[in-house]
């Protein structure tokens, strides 16, 4: 399996060698562009985000000190605010963001660009490698520009931005970063830090650490929900009517249980350095990085409970009890990144490597249960186009070549060998204040598995075109695109047939599946200005074969059995989200914002899509004055009964949450202290997105204590 990153790692050594010396030669034209060495971010294009071509793109970002804020130990928990943003969260070692209810790979996950190369999007019990304590910012992206990092983005994509490859060099030639963090409600402890330093010419060194630590999760109440817990003293019942009295009083303990949620545990590690160098007409850069998670996998309760016959008589072929589960992931990861401005039609070329070596175990106990292993490379070659009277443009090439092997007798897919090629192009035209924006991709994407018969290829086409409206002297802009997407069904959707322990369910897939196509149409209107910043969307998206696991309603071995299905799926809903100013003088800002968002979706038939999130509202107050920021919210989650066939309805539930923030050097920019409470009445609810709602509730009141330092 490991030949794949061969090719890759020539490749790079080649381009690593050449790109510095093509760099040096390029003409020198002026360009506003080629100045890299003197820290201003504004004039850096960022290979894999947004090019300054796309002026009218769904496009939000999350810096470092919401990033801190919000800081958790997956990226999923640390999105949850944005929004149209919720989170898998199956536990709180393993979330990834839902975005207008899609996710596993229809959000796609990107670092710097290139995919997080890891399992997360293949099973929802599977974290991130990815550590929020080394993130200098997100962009959470939607729209045509989605296109460029996948047809299957339909979500859209999170693009993880660090520091690892320098992008400018420190002011007085270094800059150190630390942070420190206490969370109360799992005794959530987090240090990090990072230093970047130039040793001249152009060359910048980056390095950095991070550790965080959890212990099991507290909540605000009963762990499993009403109908759980009517189903376990059922359970109950029987075993005492059968005179099983031990079992019968662990369905009730089960049943009766608050507080704190078992083996919820969390340990993460990672360490990463890079080199780059930055020059006048071009730069270049590696970085190699570690990452180490440990966590557990809580177990639903009464899961996999059975009598086998012979049991009673001493056999045995009764059902064997397991140690807790879990799950021990390790990812060796290197990058490069390179742009060379270029000073013709095309402004700027860039190119970004990323390969992995990925492995995970699955532990029941003490026992391997099952091995994930995944090396993969990908690559991407881009060019922007110079503006030439209206006229921008983005074109570019990409491949992914991927090998997984799935180990273990209760590996419930076997893994599968995945290959896709695409090229992509994202172009605009001004005409006055109207702009018209098209995309387009094609894609080749292939899964096999020799071993169980399967090599399936697909072609894919995906394409975008859209109209922005500038007015209020630009501080206004009103829009419509629509999109047509295509996605090819995962390995996992194709061959899964059996137990996945850390799930505690039997998945079902079909290897006769077809591609996944949508078409969707989305309005939007914004209004921003120094202070005012007001947002308004509603979408509409039809999909001609949409593959998602639903509970079949059967069981064996006491196990739920979950079938993938592709059946005809539509979604639409609308997100409202703004911030007005309330009073302001000299020494005191106030600031009101609010969201709205909601989201509906269905298969033909009226029957609801699986794990939608419901209609939520979000209104708070924030202030400003000196070195000293105020805010306060509070969130409402309305009542989910639009749930899958068998499923329980989630109740509605309100969370306040409220900090401040203290910056005591004069500087504002050296120290920043802050104080924040998340769920301070300490509700106890449930999220509609979660596999593990029935008996993992969101977290109790959690209060949270972070100190940030740069210099």
């Amino acid at each position: 399996m490991k030949h794949t990153l061969a090719f890759p790692f020539a490749l790079l050594a080649s381009t690593s060698l050449a790109l510095p010396a093509m760099a040096q030669d390029a003409s020198p034209d002026d360009d506003p562009r080629a100045d890299h060495r003197h820290g201003d971010e504004n004039s850096i294009v960022i290979v894999g985000s947004i090019p300054d071509l796309l002026l009218f793109e769904n496009v939000r970002t999350l810096d470092s000190d919401q990033i801190a804020t919000e800081l958790d130990g997956q990226i999923g928990e640390v999105l949850d605010t944005l929004p149209g943003v919720s989170t898998s969260g199956f536990a709180p070692g393993s979330s990834r963001p839902v975005i207008r209810g899609f996710d596993q790979d229809r959000v796609k996950l990107l670092v710097d660009g290139i995919g997080s190369i890891d399992v997360s999007a293949l099973s929802v019990d599977h974290g991130a490698a990815i550590d929020p304590l080394i993130i200098d910012h997100i962009d959470v992206i939607q729209g045509p520009a989605a296109l460029l990092f996948g047809g299957e983005a339909i979500g859209g994509a999170v693009n993880v931005i660090d520091r690892r490859i320098p992008r400018e060099v420190p002011e007085d030639g270094l800059r150190v970063d630390a942070l420190a963090s206490y969370g109360s409600a799992a005794d959530f402890r987090a240090l990090s830090g990072s230093a970047d330093y130039s040793f001249g010419n152009g060359w910048v060194m980056h390095l950095d650490a991070a550790r965080s630590e959890s212990d099991d999760l507290r909540v605000g109440g009963r762990l499993v929900s009403d109908g759980l817990r009517a189903e376990l003293l059922e359970e109950a019942d029987e075993e005492r009517e059968e005179g099983h009295l031990d079992e019968a009083a662990e369905f009730e303990e089960a049943a009766n249980a608050t507080g704190v949620v078992p083996n919820s545990f969390t340990e993460t590690t990672s360490f990463g350095g890079g080199l780059a160098w930055l020059g006048d007409r071009g730069s270049f850069g590696v970085s190699l990085r570690s990452y180490d998670s440990r966590y557990g996998v809580p177990e639903r309760p009464g899961s996999g409970h059975h009598h086998a016959e012979g049991e009673e008589e001493g056999g045995e072929e009764g059902h064997e009890e397991e140690g807790p589960v879990t799950i021990d992931l390790h990812q060796t990861r290197g990058d490069f990144r390179g742009t060379l401005d270029l000073g013709g039609f095309f402004e700027q070329a860039t190119i970004r490597f990323g390969f992995a070596d990925y492995f995970h175990t699955e532990f029941e106990g003490d026992e391997v249960g099952t091995t994930f292993d995944r090396t993969a490379f990908e690559g991407r070659v881009e060019l922007v186009q110079r503006d030439r009277d209206g006229w921008h443009g983005h074109i570019g090439a990409s491949l992914t070549s991927s090998d997984m092997e799935i180990i273990g007798e209760e590996a419930f897919y076997p893994g599968t060998e995945d290959r896709n090629y695409a090229v992509f192009t994202l172009q605009s035209y001004d005409i006055g204040d109207l702009t018209v924006e098209g995309a387009l991709r094609v894609e080749s994407a292939s899964r096999s598995n020799q071993q169980a018969g399967l090599d399936r290829d697909f072609t894919l086409v995906s394409g975008a075109a859209g109209l922005a409206y500038r007015f209020a002297g630009g501080d206004a802009v009103t829009g419509v695109h629509y999109l047509r997407t295509a996605r090819a069904p995962s390995g996992a959707e194709l061959l899964s047939n059996g137990l996945h322990v850390a799930t505690q369910a039997i998945e079902s897939g079909d290897r006769t599946f077809g591609k996944e196509t949508s078409n969707s149409v989305e309005v939007y209107g914004r209004y921003e200005t120094d202070s005012i910043n007001l947002a308004a969307t509603a979408f509409y998206i039809d999909f001609d074969g949409f593959i998602t696991s639903f509970d079949s309603g059967e069981e064996e071995e006491g196990f739920p059995i979950y079938q993938y299905s592709q059946v005809p799926a539509t979604f639409w809903g609308v997100e409202l989200d703004g911030s007005v100013p309330l009073f302001s003088n000299d020494s005191v800002t106030v600031k009101a914002d609010g969201a709205l968002e909601y989201v509906r979706a269905e298969r033909s038939g009226a029957t609801p899509i699986p794990r939608i999130p419901p209609l939520q509202i979000t209104g708070g107050l924030s202030a400003e004055f000196g070195a000293f920021s105020l805010n306060g919210e509070v969130e409402h989650n309305f009542k989910q009964d639009r749930v899958e066939a068998g499923a329980e309805p989630l109740d509605a539930y309100t969370l306040v949450n409220a900090g401040i923030t203290w910056r005591p050097i004069d500087d504002n920019d050296r120290l920043t202290l802050s104080l924040v409470g998340h769920n301070l009445t300490d509700t106890l609810g449930r999220r509609a997105t979660s596999f593990t709602r029935e008996f993992i509730p969101i977290a109790g009141r959690d209060i949270r204590v972070t100190a940030q330092l740069s210099f």
